[in-house]
């Protein structure tokens, strides 16, 4: 699904848009939210592991990244504790992109269940903390 809207039309559209920024925020704020990659767009390389730790390296349409972290398979849910993400700009992926990296993930590792708990940040607002876990569960009957 692609968005297109005028300069006109872009405060009207999302209230985060000012008529002042223009069409490019738009756009890549439209992409962020609106757009679904399919499988096909991702791939997701494993670049190291030295059990239990490794890093795997996610190319999508925006980008790559790395992610960096403890993984375990228990039954059939993949667990990545202590997991570290770089290579993006803030807010590049967006939540569809997220979901859709996601649904790549549960189709490569073929589990029902992901969960990826984050390490204890090191840097930006919350400092110190541990963020809350981000989970990716299979469809109930959707076969991927």
């Amino acid at each position: 699904m692609v968005v297109s809207v005028g300069l006109g039309e872009c405060s009207a559209a999302w209230p985060r848009c000012s008529g002042q920024v223009g069409r490019r925020y738009c756009d890549i704020y439209a992409n962020s939210v609106y757009i679904v990659w399919t499988a096909d767009q991702i791939s997701i390389e494993i670049e190291d592991a030295d059990h239990p730790v490794a890093v795997l390296v996610i190319t999508t349409p925006v980008g790559t990244l790395s992610l960096i972290g403890s993984v375990s398979i228990v039954g059939r849910v993949l667990r990545i504790d202590r997991a570290h993400v770089e290579g993006l700009t803030v807010g590049a992926l967006g939540r569809t992109g997220l979901n859709a990296v996601g649904r790549k993930l549960l189709e490569a590792a073929d589990v029902d269940e992901i969960i990826i708990q984050g390490g204890t940040r090191t840097t930006g607002r919350t400092k110190g903390k541990v963020p809350r876990p981000i989970r990716f569960p299979r469809a109930a009957g959707l076969e991927i």
